[in-house]
């Protein structure tokens, strides 16, 4: 079976010569559309020292993936604090903010999640995106 099962869908053949055109200028080459394509989600952020070292990890994690003879292609997903927003307006945003950071994810193309104690609603919303993600990604997650 093919590595790349699921993201083929959008790199094979005379009718997605769009969609590859579009990988083009994010470094894909010709010989990288036969590779799977795997979604790195992050929640790097400098806005508190839950997210602050996640970049570190991504680094390792897109590394590992290209060494694999993956394609990793990286977004970043929404990030909160609990910590700074306490005793504030802010702290109406923490509960919902689980469902948007699942959306966020949900519409990646995959999923490979460094580990590492984030913030509550983050892990929450990570745990709401694994339970509805699908994607034309190959996923792996670690």
């Amino acid at each position: 079976m093919a590595l790349n099962r699921r993201s083929r869908v959008i790199t094979e053949g005379d009718e997605r010569s769009a969609n590859r055109a579009m990988l083009y200028p994010v470094g894909f080459t010709p010989k990288d559309f036969g590779k799977p394509i795997v979604g790195v989600a992050h929640g790097h952020s400098t806005m508190n020292p839950c997210n602050a070292g996640i970049q570190p990890l991504v680094n390792r994690a897109i590394a590992a993936l290209k060494a694999a003879g993956a394609m990793p292609q990286t977004w970043g997903f929404p990030t909160g604090s609990d910590g700074i927003s306490m005793g504030t307006v802010g702290m109406r945003y923490s509960l919902p903010s689980r469902e948007e950071i699942a959306r966020c994810i949900q519409i990646g193309w995959g999923s490979v999640y460094p580990s590492r104690n984030w913030a509550d609603q983050e892990t929450r919303g990570r745990s709401f995106a694994f339970s509805g993600v699908w994607s034309t990604c190959d996923e792996l997650t670690a």
